[in-house]
């Protein structure tokens, strides 16, 4: 039975993805959760659901999802860090949840301290609460262990625009389009930068 219900969970996902696609947000919200239902309740489908939610903004939701999916797998960084993702950007609506996220990335960096995009989701909650010099040294470290992944180039390069530095976010966005494995993620900011 839990075999056929991933298999139906997989077509609901798909209608969801569609949904999505056709701009139907609501139906596409609905699939998601129905294949979270016929997974019984397998991580991976809370995944799905989490990530949608945070696409639309409704971190508080996209929180309560993510750590469904944790608790399902405790001990899987994955996870973890979907669960830190969604407080840290969930900061701006309460800086209690930036709090969280940077007790969550510090646990994640314990257990792996050369992962890149934890120490950019410790830029990410020090920016959204206003510790930009934190920020700043936690997207440099990024950068340093993974030069080819574009979100700390992009997150610093949007932090120095923030604060005026228009000069430093060229120059970033200028080292991230040679340096990162996905340049094309870094043209839009860079056609922004006067």
């Amino acid at each position: 039975i839990l075999g056929s219900g991933l298999f139906v969970a997989d077509a609901v996902a798909g209608r969801g993805v569609r949904a999505e696609q056709r701009g139907d947000l609501s139906g596409a919200e609905r699939a998601y959760e129905v294949a979270v239902l016929w997974s019984f309740g397998s991580a991976r489908y809370q995944e799905i659901l989490a990530r949608f939610e945070r696409r639309q903004g409704n971190s508080l939701r996209a929180i309560e999802v993510a750590d469904d999916a944790a608790a399902v797998h405790e001990d899987d960084l994955f996870y973890g860090e979907l669960a830190a993702l969604t407080r840290a950007e969930a900061a701006a609506l309460d800086p209690a949840y930036g709090e969280e996220a940077l007790a969550l990335y510090g646990e994640l960096i314990d257990r792996w301290p050369y992962h890149a995009a934890y120490h950019t989701g410790v830029g990410v909650a020090l920016a959204i609460t206003d510790d930009a010099d934190g920020a700043e040294a936690s997207f440099l470290r990024a950068m340093s262990i993974a030069p080819q992944s574009p979100e700390p180039y992009l997150n610093l390069a949007l932090l120095y625009l923030e604060q005026g530095r228009i000069d430093d976010a060229r120059e970033v966005i200028d080292t991230g389009l040679s340096e990162s494995a996905a340049p094309e993620q870094l043209t839009e900011i860079a056609e922004l930068i006067p």
